[in-house]
């Protein structure tokens, strides 16, 4: 089961290139990754803190399987039988910038039990990641943070309670 999202940045190669190899830099604009120390290298190992929800974070070691200087970055963890998950991304130059192809595919038996519930809610992670990256490549990055829609507050519950803590 693989999912692949493509599009278009209008920045050079070489600056999309230095986000994506940089995987101890994800922390400052992915919002779920966060990359240990290490060299990126084919076959190396890296430890990956991946955000699940809130503030739960499972920690785990990938492996990076695909490296082609300039042009492909692809990662692994998990088990071959029971269910592995590889993430990567391809860059390709054209005339106006470069285009990205980003694909997860996950293989094992564990992951054709979940695959039906999990497609809608990858398919939504990989468009936000898109546009993250873009804004980060292309110049206009903020800090982002992930934001949780049920420990916000509207304006009138905030004025309420500030009022009756007064």
């Amino acid at each position: 089961m693989k999912e692949i999202t493509s599009f278009h940045l209008k920045a050079p190669p070489k600056r999309v290139w230095a986000v994506l190899s940089n995987l101890s830099g994800y922390g400052s604009w992915h919002p779920l990754y966060r990359f240990g120390e290490g060299l990126v290298t084919p076959r190396a190992i890296i430890q990956l803190s991946w955000l699940i929800s809130g503030d739960f974070r499972i920690n785990m070691d990938v492996e990076v399987f695909h490296y082609d200087e300039g042009a492909a970055i692809g990662w692994r963890t998990g088990h071959r039988y029971l269910i592995l998950i590889e993430e990567s991304f391809e860059i390709i130059e054209d005339n106006a910038g470069t285009y990205v192809y980003h694909s997860i595919e996950c293989r094992g038996w564990v992951s054709a039990l979940i695959w039906q519930f999990t497609k809608r809610g990858l398919r939504r992670r990989l468009a936000i990641e898109s546009g993250i990256l873009a804004r980060r490549v292309e110049g206009n990055q903020r800090n982002y943070t992930v934001g949780n829609r049920h420990k916000r507050r509207s304006l009138k519950a905030q004025a309420s309670h500030r009022a009756n803590d007064e």
